[in-house]
């Protein structure tokens, strides 16, 4: 197996997608569990998260790793999560994630809006709800004042470029 090259420079911010294994919904029931690693860890390891999602089988977050290393940060998030997960579900070994993770490098802000946009919608994309308000495991609960209420519910929305999916 080749080893994938990324490119990091402190300063960037950066929009990651992760897949569970087999896109197993390893994720559903234990959404919580997920977010609350999020937030201990950016803390501890010292990186700004700006927007997530959690969904079943995948999450996405928009990420300042604040001069760390992204790969590291990702791992460490996997790793505890699985980890739990296992604990949670009794189980010894499971592998719970793909290997390597989907990154962009957010240019301009432009970019970054898109980014943002496209994570919150993703609960209206693949659970088919009604709103991205209603979905507890988004950042879109942060970001209220930027969005009208009925904003993803009216239209479909399409995203040009590529989000890891």
């Amino acid at each position: 197996m080749s080893k994938l090259l990324r490119y990091y420079a402190k300063g960037n911010m950066y929009f990651v997608t992760s897949v569970t294994n087999n896109r197993e919904p390893y994720l559903d029931g234990s959404y919580s569990i997920f977010v609350d690693i999020l937030n201990e860890l950016s803390t501890r390891l010292d990186f700004k998260l700006i927007a997530y999602v959690v969904m079943p089988d995948h999450f996405h977050l928009l990420i300042d790793p604040k001069g760390n290393d992204l790969s590291d940060i990702l791992k460490r998030i996997k790793i505890k999560f699985a980890y739990q997960y296992r604990n949670k579900n009794n189980l010894y070994r499971k592998t719970v994630w793909q290997k390597r993770f989907w990154d962009h490098i957010i240019r301009d802000l432009e970019d970054l809006n898109r980014h943002i946009d496209y994570i919150h919608y993703n609960p209206i994309k693949h659970l088919k709800m009604k709103s991205p308000f209603d979905y507890e495991f988004s950042s879109i609960h942060n970001y209220k004042e930027y969005y009208s209420d009925d904003w993803g519910m009216d239209e479909e929305l399409l995203f040009d470029g590529e989000f890891g999916e």
